[in-house]
């Protein structure tokens, strides 16, 4: 079994600046240098979201990165000027790797687990790293609930594991840990998506989640040792925009990306390619442009520092 982030990481980490003052982070995962570009321009775009009062080290959230031991010194070092820890932790094998369907996620998605082991926080939210921030988005830190996520596309009645609410959690931690290793649930991306669904069968009957508030709602999961009352919540699709979405209907019905696109708080470049793969480059569509000027944007920031 894999030790919790929350040990291994410290014990691994390298802290960037002041670390684990508050009781929230920002967090993003990185198996693979490949992602290297979407987590710089992911962390640039957070940097630049947060509101100038709240820049201050000593208030806002830690933003953090978890990479596993494989990702090189080189994009190690072109993360530190955007974070504050960067944090090694141990890969989680997919034990449903068989049943991926997309190739590139066979070695990734399942070490995002090691988020719950975060125990030094109170409350992280995570991004996957091919995710933009487009608004402030630290009001999510303000809805006290144990798990919130957004819709996925398809089914809509499950979340998309790319943006997550988590309180971290040793209990659940290590009942997914558990579950994992036995292949005790079913997946049915045989991804990490398909597992977390599983784990939290109940998160489509939990309410809307209301910034400010305590969730007076509790579910059940699917953990040997979960706490009685775990509250969980869900986030609209606007916290976690998937682009797929766009590219399915904006040639023929372009009002259901319409209904959203001014109300985005996160954008997220789910499916393939990515922006910055060289099938990405080749395929600019308006949010591949988006991307791209944020990235041209933190270079330009880079220069001037």
């Amino acid at each position: 079994m894999s030790s919790p982030a929350a040990r291994k990481g410290i014990a691994n980490g390298e802290i960037i600046g002041p670390s684990s003052r508050a009781g929230h982070a920002f967090v993003t995962l990185l198996t693979t240098d490949s992602f290297g570009p979407g987590a710089q321009v992911l962390l640039h775009s957070l940097r630049t979201s947060i509101s100038a009062k709240d820049k201050d080290v000593a208030i806002r959230p830690v933003v953090v990165v978890l990479v596993t031991p494989q990702i090189s010194k080189q994009t190690r070092k072109g993360l530190e000027g955007f974070c504050d820890e960067l944090l090694t932790v141990e890969p989680i094998a997919n034990p449903y790797a068989e049943k991926s369907h997309v190739s590139g996620w066979v070695d990734s998605g399942f070490t995002k687990l090691q988020i719950w082991g975060l125990t030094q926080f109170e409350r992280v939210v995570y991004l996957d790293a091919d995710c933009l921030v487009v608004e402030d988005i630290q009001e999510l830190f303000s809805a006290d609930v144990d798990f919130a996520a957004a819709p996925d596309i398809f089914p809509p009645d499950r979340f998309n594991a790319g943006v997550m609410l988590v309180r971290p959690n040793l209990n659940v931690y290590e009942d997914m840990l558990r579950a994992v290793k036995a292949g005790a649930l079913p997946s049915y991306d045989g991804g990490d998506t398909g597992f977390l669904n599983a784990f939290f069968p109940t998160w489509y009957s939990s309410p809307h989640v209301r910034m400010g508030s305590t969730s007076s709602s509790f579910s059940t999961c699917g953990g040997d040792t979960m706490p009685q009352k775990f509250s969980m919540a869900r986030l609209p699709f606007i916290w976690n925009a998937q682009r797929t979405l766009h590219w399915m209907t904006h040639a023929v019905a372009p009002g259901y990306w319409g209904a959203v696109a001014t109300h985005v708080k996160i954008l997220h470049f789910s499916s393939s390619p990515k922006p910055w793969e060289p099938e990405g480059v080749r395929k600019k569509g308006e949010l591949e442009v988006k991307w791209w000027t944020t990235f041209v944007e933190m270079h330009m920031a880079k220069n001037v520092t």
